[in-house]
């Protein structure tokens, strides 16, 4: 049984997915070599034992982070003097930020709940744009792991009562970036709504742009969130954490864009 409030197909896709990503995926792959090793099947405990520790060791390093983040990069930051110079038929009619995770930890904040570090990031650079644009802000996002506030609520408070920013749009039901474009299309066709101003993480617009589109509306990304390598630091060549971490973050767009396809041309 799952804890009450979590999404069940939300939670076994989450599994499955980790299952094949960056850690799990690679210590798998080595657990499985020292059961061939047992079994005294010297060559192929040897090919998956290399493999999984030589890809956990070079997907760990920052420097490969880094390649695989800027590989999901197509967009190139939102031009707020291009904007300015556009017609107005051309011009994006609304903001729509996504969420980019909850803290249900947020102990210190009245009911427990809070947007998570990324999520704050997006809808900071969300207000940015409003005040240069005075664009109507749409914020998406549901709670697929449970809780009182659906991210999409947390984040229209957050930039209601902190930035002091008007928020026209909640769309509250999606689990995921698909969801984040199949329900909020009807609430911005409702509000007339059919070319936006995206706002994500530079890595993730792309598969975001993908999924708004196919969800008929036209797309102007915004992406933020840019990352780069600190050149001369010696730990860029060496496994850390954070580097696994962006590793698989950036392997998961990658899974994600392989579905979309799959699931377009079937």
């Amino acid at each position: 049984m799952l804890p009450e409030g979590i999404d069940a197909g939300w939670f076994w896709t989450n599994v499955l997915t980790a299952l094949v990503l960056p850690p799990a995926g690679l210590l798998l792959a080595i657990v499985f070599g020292l059961l061939l090793l047992a079994k005294q099947r010297i060559l192929s405990a040897a090919l998956f034992l290399v493999t999984g520790i030589g890809l956990l060791w070079v997907l760990s390093t920052p420097w490969m982070a880094y390649q695989l983040q800027a590989s999901m990069v197509t967009d190139a930051p939102f031009s707020l003097e291009d904007f300015n110079a556009w017609k107005e038929e051309d011009r994006p009619q609304a903001i729509v930020v996504l969420g980019g995770g909850r803290n249900r930890s947020a102990y210190e904040r009245p009911g427990g709940e809070d947007v998570s570090s990324p999520t704050l990031a997006r809808i900071r650079y969300a207000a940015v744009l409003y005040r240069a644009t005075r664009l109507p802000l749409m914020t998406t996002g549901g709670k697929p792991t449970g809780g009182k506030l659906a991210e999409a609520v947390l984040m229209a408070e957050v930039l209601e009562q902190e930035f002091k920013v008007p928020v026209l749009l909640v769309e509250s039901q999606s689990l995921n970036t698909t969801q984040n474009a199949v329900f909020s299309r009807p609430l911005l066709s409702a509000a007339r709504v059919d070319r936006i101003l995206l706002v994500t993480d530079a890595f993730h617009m792309r598969r975001a742009r993908m999924e708004f589109r196919n969800a008929g509306l036209q797309v102007i990304p915004a992406p933020m969130g840019f990352r780069g390598l600190e050149s001369g630091d010696p730990k860029n060549y060496l496994p850390t954490a954070r580097g696994l971490m962006l590793s698989s973050e950036a392997l998961r767009e990658w899974l994600g864009i392989a579905v979309f396809t799959l699931r377009r041309s079937i």
